[in-house]
């Protein structure tokens, strides 16, 4: 038992004097899942009513950083009387490398004859023949990749060359359709030889001693010349001049005698424990437990208020900024003037048999309208949701037959929290007005 307990004892020791364990990093690609849960549309209403084409393009969510597709989960809906869909999935915005949605969608892709490679964007396309609503859409709920751990070795050849190695664990030409590029920012971005390729070192020749320079790495698994490349990072190295390797040399020395000293005086100490702990095992057993029962509870109980501390600030902090965030939003919205571009009749509408009229606005940079007939009294400030979910909002109280005209008022209604009292404030923005004439049959 004393034994066991001696053993128990170092372990710990040796815990707090900073040792640790470590794990070899994990090697070849690693599976993983992004969540993406969206639809993309599109939609289209024809007004000539012959062979009209509609395209649009979405860029997919990037996980970031180097990897592949291995399977889309989602699913696909046709809308109206849409007919001869074109969708795609693609690795750059022209349609490099494209596949039907329907030939890749909820199954598993085979990565290493191109499939998922470098897929970036969404293309949808329909053609109709009627004066009706057509569409199609695609919703993507999940997208399954792997993903390649990538390092960067930057150093110095004899001839003082700088020489950048970009490898990974399961092996750099394993991922498929493999590019890379590195520019020299400290050089004005100059692009290395070898970039926009499957490039895995690159030496920079042209480089001159005394300077620091300072490299961005990209990569990334495309059919693309250069689009699809996340950066890997920022990667800095000074080619020596003669001073500077002396001075180098001399810091190594000195620093090689510091911890030689160290380790000296640290086998004198490990002589003199041990030998102390042979003398009077049970002794130094018993010390050594107290000693590091003493030193963990006030190491725990310091990093206990540490982090209330480091807590209680954060939230001080993060509140303070919030209020002054929504307080900057607040006045850079007021200082937005909206813009009421067109007033017209919905679907074009020019009359009206009855006392109620459709009227559709096209404007940015409001949420609230009003409005007037023939110079009457204004209507309440109401807000424009309605509008913008049906397309138009309706006037009433439409008498008489002959000319009318009606005139609209939008602004932006803004409202923020007092960062002293905590109370809601609204403001407006100025208001921007625009008017229709229409007739009444």
């Amino acid at each position: 038992m004393r034994v066991l307990k001696m053993v128990f004892c170092l372990i710990l020791l040796f815990f707090f004097m900073g040792e640790g364990f470590t794990a070899s990093a994990a090697e070849g690609p690693i599976k993983k899942v992004m969540t993406v849960n969206q639809t993309y549309k599109a939609a289209f209403t024809s007004d000539s009513g012959n062979n009209h084409w509609w395209w649009s393009a979405s860029q997919l969510p990037n996980p970031g950083g180097v990897y592949v597709i291995t399977k889309i989960n989602g699913s696909m809906k046709l809308t109206g009387t849409a007919y001869d869909p074109e969708i795609h999935l693609a690795s750059g915005d022209n349609s490099q490398t494209e596949y039907m949605v329907h030939d890749v969608l909820n199954r598993e892709l085979n990565y290493t004859k191109g499939e998922g490679v470098g897929f970036r964007y969404l293309f949808l396309g329909i053609r109709g023949e009627s004066y009706t609503n057509y569409g199609v859409e695609v919703t993507i709920n999940t997208i399954e990749y792997l993903s390649y751990p990538m390092n960067v070795d930057v150093k110095l050849t004899p001839e003082k060359y700088v020489e950048l190695r970009i490898t990974s664990p399961g092996g750099f030409y394993s991922i498929p359709k493999i590019k890379t590029r590195v520019e020299v920012i400290s050089d004005g971005n100059r692009l290395l030889s070898g970039s926009n390729a499957g490039t895995s070192t690159y030496t920079d020749t042209s480089v001159n001693i005394g300077r620091t320079y300072k490299y961005r790495v990209y990569a990334g698994a495309t059919d693309d010349t250069y689009r699809g490349l996340s950066m890997l990072g920022d990667y800095s190295i000074l080619v020596p001049s003669p001073m500077d390797e002396t001075k180098e040399i001399a810091e190594q020395a000195r620093d090689a005698a510091r911890e030689a000293s160290q380790n000296a005086s640290l086998a004198k100490d490990y002589a003199w424990n041990s030998w102390q702990a042979t003398l009077n095992l049970d002794r130094k057993i018993d010390t050594v437990e107290n000693n590091l029962k003493n030193a963990f509870d006030s190491r725990l109980s310091t990093v206990e208020n540490n982090l209330r501390n480091d807590i209680s600030n954060l939230n001080s902090d993060l509140t303070n900024k919030l209020a002054n965030i929504n307080t900057s939003i607040s006045n850079l919205q007021n200082f937005v003037t909206p813009t009421l571009t067109k007033v017209s009749g919905y679907n074009k509408a020019t009359a009206t048999k009855d006392s109620t009229f459709k009227v559709s606005l096209e404007y940015s940079a409001a949420n609230e309208y009003r409005y007037n007939i023939d110079g009457s009294g204004w209507s309440t400030w109401t807000s424009l949701d309605s509008h913008d979910n049906n397309g138009y909002f309706t006037i009433g109280g439409i008498s008489g037959n002959g000319v009318h005209t009606v005139v609209v008022e939008i602004r932006q209604a803004t409202t923020s929290t007092d960062p002293q009292t905590k109370a809601p404030v609204t403001t407006y923005s100025p208001a921007a007005k625009g008017k229709y004439s229409f007739f009444k049959l």
